[in-house]
């Protein structure tokens, strides 16, 4: 007897609950036919008893962005080859695939998709050319099972390079093939990465009890007779039943990847004052020009263009706070008091009246100041423009604080 589900309804409540989707089930093939997503994506009604498992992979990602991606989202596939989403969805949404495009896995070896921005390269390798706290729909659809297991150190690339890319409060999809195969359950050890790395919004069930559910949806035994065997080599029984094992997550912090930390906190020596710790903060673009002097002289980074790494490094202060245009009000509301660097001495003064004499330290001004680059930079009024509006949000910040304690 087929194992009772709850009405199904892939929208925003998956929140609260997206325990439903963890694992392929009978009833979303049901929900996804009886909505004509088949027919919306594919163009022609999908024989769920004989299709390929990616179509109902396809299916279950493609009724998550139409429910939760607000159009004119910026979505990356990872390994999507020829991707039927974001065939489907380029004219509303912006459109992004990394693929290597090495036939892995029966993948494309050569692909022509207009409209879609396509980077030949692996999740992992931080290829700039996806640049970074941008994406904010990042997904996979049976792909990422077939990452090497034998260099643990890959997966913590792979995570940290989706982590990279992804916005705060964007959405991080992924559906790996597993096969229950007899007496076990086989699993690229990845998905297991992800569960540990994350607060998923769907739990994690152990993989020896999907031997025993009875609603499960996985690939039918005439579909891989028809196209896996004669690849495989192997019957249906002998290889075993694949099904799909998802996980969403929602991203809630933001930190910088592979680029040294910043901390903005400094820490005051002073026998008056009664602040052990406050927030200081620089103007955005002196901040960026310290943080690249400073990584590069602790070679910490091997970047010496100082223009690229502004063009890549964007909004580092609203990563600080881990904030973003919607909350950045409430999380800054929770200091108690913020200094502006430039001007820290009216600034304290005006809140607590005491004097810090010579106790700041100007955080190498000197150094950063003298550095060829960053004087070429500040002659720059164009480039400074342009940085000012590509890092708009730190200028809210930034500006929220001078108005607030010095009503500039």
């Amino acid at each position: 007897m087929k194992e009772m589900i709850k009405p199904i309804t892939i929208n925003l409540d998956v929140e609260e609950d997206f325990n439903e989707f963890t694992y392929s089930r009978i009833g979303h093939m049901e929900y996804f036919l009886d909505k004509n997503f088949d027919i919306e994506l594919y163009g022609e009604r999908v024989d769920p008893d004989n299709c390929s498992l990616k179509v109902y992979q396809d299916l279950l990602v493609f009724a998550f962005i139409k429910e939760n991606v607000k159009p004119g989202s910026k979505l990356l596939d990872i390994g999507g080859g020829y991707s039927r989403i974001l065939n489907y969805f380029k004219t509303d949404y912006e459109c992004w695939n990394i693929d290597k495009l090495e036939g892995l896995g029966n993948g494309p070896t050569e692909m022509e998709m207009e409209g879609i921005k396509l980077v030949l390269d692996y999740m992992g390798n931080f290829n700039k050319e996806l640049p970074n706290d941008y994406f904010d729909f990042v997904f996979s659809i049976s792909a990422l099972e077939h990452v090497p297991e034998d260099d643990p150190s890959l997966f913590e690339n792979i995570f940290n390079d989706i982590d990279r890319v992804s916005k705060i409060n964007s959405y991080g999809f992924h559906c790996f093939d597993v096969v229950i195969k007899g007496d076990y359950v086989w699993s690229n050890q990845l998905l297991f990465t992800f569960f540990k790395k994350t607060e998923s919004l769907n739990d994690f069930i152990e993989l020896d009890a999907l031997k025993k559910k009875t609603d499960i949806y996985a690939m039918s035994e005439k579909y891989y007779e028809e196209n896996w065997q004669s690849s495989t080599k192997k019957s249906f029984e002998d290889f075993g039943k694949p099904l799909s094992y998802n996980i969403l997550w929602k991203k809630k912090t933001q930190k910088i990847v592979e680029e040294p930390h910043f901390n903005p906190t400094l820490v005051l020596n002073h026998s008056k004052n009664i602040f052990n710790v406050f927030i200081v903060l620089r103007e955005p673009l002196d901040m960026a020009l310290l943080f690249f002097v400073s990584a590069k002289q602790t070679e910490k980074t091997d970047k010496n263009d100082l223009r690229g790494f502004l063009e890549e490094n964007i909004n580092l202060l609203s990563k600080q706070f881990q904030c973003d245009e919607n909350n950045y009000l409430e999380i800054l509301n929770e200091y108690s008091f913020v200094s502006l660097l430039e001007e820290i001495q009216t600034t304290f003064d005006s809140v607590s009246g005491l004097s810090l004499e010579n106790n700041i330290a100007l955080f190498g001004d000197k150094i950063v100041n003298n550095d060829l680059q960053v004087k070429e930079i500040k002659k720059d009024k164009e480039f400074i423009e342009r940085f000012m509006k590509r890092n708009s949000l730190d200028y809210l910040i930034y500006n929220y604080f001078k108005e607030k304690y010095l009503g500039k």
